[in-house]
């Protein structure tokens, strides 16, 4: 072969091989996304380091000239995995970056799960974080990882607002465990569910590395897609650059199915399980006889306990309504059931662990009705209704978003409903647990029967529905009652619009395995607009047949009854 040629082969090569600020790895660092990094300030060399790779390479390689022991403590992650890494104890970041590396000690790292909480729209599929695990001490010392909103004051519908349109900013804080078990398995009494991740030993230093790097590096935050969920993928990339985490979450990135991403690339564990102060004292006044649950009832200082169960018991009562606000702290009376309670006996019970959320249904769903006069299509983007298996899921919630119905009447194809956010939480108060039972709807359906100026496509009506009351438990069925407000407007109302006040009355159960049933009715009585009746009774069954398949039954009166037969199947 001629020098020319060997040239020539030389320049092709060199030319066909990415340089360093092209790789997937140096993106990944960045966290870029298309041509851009997600995160917006307070990380970056280079003034338009979030917009230029190749910027941000030749201002690192400029620190790196003037002060490698700077650069390597201001950005660790970025010399350990490049290999120049060094430090200088003297430099004041280097004393930092120091102290912080040593107080995880991390040997590996975790996926923490924290159940829904469906009266926070920020946390209501449920929160993930990470947590750095250390054999050198106690596991409530580990340091943890979270990803979050910065919302301030604002509340209410504005929260909302903020929270779907990118309103707000978000950044990553560390804390030790500790902290997050008083935040969710006490003060809003979720559990957990704890996953190890398949990373080395050197891949959960780099972590480390990196979360020091982003010690204030702010990020959007949008409760759908850009969330704890998916920027906890995002932060994982960087030791694992080739695989595309975040890829599948175009529209809203679900904590579930996160988890379940990082399943399908073998670097999920076995979870373990570490109950609320909630789930425990659930399971703890189920166990009583009726004497001790009348003993727990009428403890009084002047009066010692008969079971020294009961003590302990009435302790993590007091202690679950000091957290929730419900009663002052009463120190006389916390001291007399410590001094009550037998030290061998005050861990009698154990919680029994539920299914692993991973087990429930998947969270998309498309399901085809049958009824005489109509055929349906229906697609939902997420997660649970009430007759949806409840193995894994919060009992006594709803929550569906972009929920879709499609129909073919005659010759006729049209939406028939879109809801575009539906919550409903009926969770049965008790005596030991004072719960509200409340609903909201936004979206648009079809009212045919309400109007004789539509057919089709223009009889849809835009709706905002919501409801407050409670929730009873008797003979392992639910009964509810709330009171509702609806608000719908549409040019098929001879009046545009109406705003109805009224009740809603229901009961849901189990039947047998597999199997639930709901039935409720409400009436609207009119305060504005179209002067029409309303009242109607709905109902259903459902059947598993497996994991991801269900068969419906579904029953609705108004006027005139309808009865419709479907397959669902979660994917």
């Amino acid at each position: 072969m001629s020098i020319f040629a060997l040239l020539l082969l030389r320049v092709f090569t060199v030319f066909a091989e990415p340089l360093d600020w092209q790789g997937d790895q140096w993106k990944a660092l960045l966290h870029f996304e298309g041509s851009k990094s997600n995160i917006l300030s307070g990380f970056f060399l280079a003034p338009n380091g979030s917009v230029s790779l190749a910027d941000e390479w030749q201002a690192l390689e400029r620190l790196k000239k003037e002060n490698i022991a700077e650069a390597s403590c201001r950005y660790p992650a970025r010399a350990l995995v490049y290999g120049w890494y060094q430090e200088d104890k003297n430099l004041e970041i280097c004393r930092r970056w120091i102290h912080y590396r040593d107080s995880f000690a991390a040997d590996q790292i975790e996926l923490v799960l924290a159940s829904a909480f469906i009266n926070s729209p920020s946390s209501m599929y449920g929160h993930t974080l990470l947590k750095f695990r250390s054999s050198k001490k106690n596991e409530i010392l580990d340091y943890t990882l979270n990803y979050g909103a910065e919302t301030g004051s604002v509340v209410g519908l504005p929260y909302v607002w903020k929270g779907l349109t990118g309103g707000f900013s978000g950044y990553f804080a560390a804390a030790p465990f500790y902290l997050k078990i008083k935040e969710y398995n006490f003060v809003e009494n979720r559990d957990f569910w704890i996953y190890p991740l398949q990373f080395s030993k050197q891949e959960v230093n780099i972590l480390v590395a990196h979360s020091w790097e982003l010690r204030d590096a702010i990020f959007p935050y949008y409760f759908l897609k850009k969330n704890c969920s998916y920027y906890l993928l995002d932060f994982l990339k960087v030791v694992r650059p080739g695989i595309p985490l975040t890829k599948p979450f175009l529209f809203w990135a679900v904590p579930l199915d996160t988890i379940r991403e990082l399943k399908s690339y073998n670097l999920l564990g076995e979870a373990r399980y570490r109950p609320s102060r909630y789930s425990k004292l659930k399971y703890k006044w189920n166990q009583l006889s009726k004497e001790e649950l009348k003993d727990v009832r009428e403890i009084e200082i002047a009066n010692a306990p008969k079971y020294s169960d009961s003590a302990s018991i009435a302790y993590e009562q007091y202690q679950y309504e000091i957290e929730r606000k419900e009663r002052e702290r009463n120190t006389e009376y916390e001291n007399y059931l410590m001094n009550h309670m037998k030290e061998e006996r005050q861990n009698i019970f154990t919680v029994p662990e539920p299914a692993d959320p991973l087990e429930g249904h998947n969270s998309s769903r498309l399901a085809f009705y049958y009824e005489r006069n109509f055929l349906e299509l229906n697609y939902r983007g997420t997660l649970h209704d009430f007759l949806s298996n409840s193995d894994a899921y919060e009992e006594g919630s709803e929550l569906s978003m972009g929920d879709l119905y499609l129909r073919k009447k005659k010759e006729k194809i049209f939406l028939h409903r879109f809801d575009l956010l539906k919550l409903r939480s009926l969770s049965p108060t008790s005596f030991w647990s004072k719960k509200t039972s409340w609903y909201f709807l936004i979206g648009a359906a079809g009212d045919e029967e309400d109007s004789i100026r539509c057919s089709a496509w223009n009889c849809l009506q835009a709706r905002l529905e919501g409801g407050y009351g409670l929730t009873a438990e008797f003979l392992h069925t639910k009964f509810f009652f709330l009171a509702e407000t609806a608000f719908h407007y549409g040019s098929s109302l001879e009046k545009s619009h109406r705003f109805r006040l009224g009740p809603r009355i229901g009961f849901y159960r189990d039947l047998w395995n597999g199997a639930k049933w709901i039935t409720e009715a409400r009436q609207l009585f009119l305060l504005t607009g179209d002067d029409t009746t309303y009242r109607e009774i709905t109902g259903g069954i459902s059947q598993t047949l497996i994991r991801n398949f269900e068969a419906r039954v579904h029953f609705y009166y108004r006027n005139k009854s309808q009865l419709k037969f479907g397959l669902a199947y979660y994917f």
